[in-house]
């Protein structure tokens, strides 16, 4: 999804109900440096930013919270 300021860029269920997903709010400002993006699974997402001399890689993971009983 992209607006004006941002983009959104989300892993998760393929139902609409976005569930258990993660992502990344991506600045304008930085939208032209964002070299790559993979959603690994519907847990993992991974960026790729370029940056002035090397590349910057992001990963951004939801764990779940159990409950013992």
């Amino acid at each position: 999804m992209i607006k004006k300021n941002y983009m959104f860029l989300y892993s998760g269920h393929k139902s609409d109900r976005h569930e258990f997903g993660t992502g990344f709010f991506i600045s304008r400002h930085i939208m032209n440096n964002l070299s790559d993006f993979e959603p690994v699974n519907e847990r993992i997402y991974k960026i790729r930013v370029t940056v002035k001399y090397y590349n910057l890689i992001l990963i951004s993971t939801h764990a779940p919270n159990f409950r013992m009983r």
